[in-house]
């Protein structure tokens, strides 16, 4: 009897399955195993490409969205600081070491060059997100006082090769993604869960 139980459970479930409308299915599928920031930028590029699923603090500002996190592993471009005043130096090489951070960019935002995703934001679970930290942080003290974890499923984009270029102050920057191309890659959101607020360290 036991027996006939389960199996009876077993064929309503593949019923219920069958009779499911596709866009419930897709709902359901499995999200990629989720990595640290840290852990993404031990090997950044081997996530070009792909659906990743990455966890991190969020980084949202005037100019600024972000995910990025306190790491030691870092994406780094080497690159020579030849300019037409000191040609000389063209045979030094020196080493350009990115933010720990890759841009947020909604997939409706098609980049010069980049190939759209093939999925699009889901903006209510980022919605619910947003109005979940901003509450939080209100609770706690307000965004100076606090920090905010999250996880971001999407997909990765890099670039080919990466440019460093010295802007008019003498700085040296990399042309990567986002505001002044501050990130050497870019997330792009299928949708973001877990969020977390917590007081900062003094």
């Amino acid at each position: 009897m036991a027996q006939s139980r389960s199996s009876f459970r077993v064929l309503i479930a593949a019923v219920l399955l069958c009779g499911m409308p596709a866009s419930a299915q897709r709902k359901r599928a499995v999200n990629p195993p989720t990595v640290s920031v840290c852990e993404l930028f031990k090997d950044l590029r081997s996530y070009a490409g792909k659906m990743v699923s990455v966890r991190g603090l969020l980084y949202s500002g005037r100019e600024t969205f972000a995910l990025g996190g306190p790491c030691e592993s870092r994406f780094t471009t080497r690159y020579s600081p030849a300019t037409p005043a000191f040609p000389s130096v063209a045979q030094r090489q020196l080493e350009y070491v990115w933010p720990a951070a890759v841009d947020l960019a909604d997939a409706a935002m098609v980049t010069r060059g980049e190939e759209p995703v093939d999925f699009q934001t889901d903006d209510e679970m980022v919605n619910q997100a947003y109005a979940r930290n901003n509450s939080e942080q209100a609770r706690l003290g307000g965004a100076e006082k606090t920090r905010v974890w999250v996880t971001v499923v999407g997909k990765l984009r890099v670039r080919d090769h990466y440019d460093v270029v010295q802007i008019a102050d003498g700085t040296w920057l990399g042309i990567g993604y986002g505001h002044l191309g501050m990130y050497p890659g870019q997330l792009v959101i299928k949708t973001m869960a877990d969020p977390l607020v917590e007081r900062k360290k003094d």
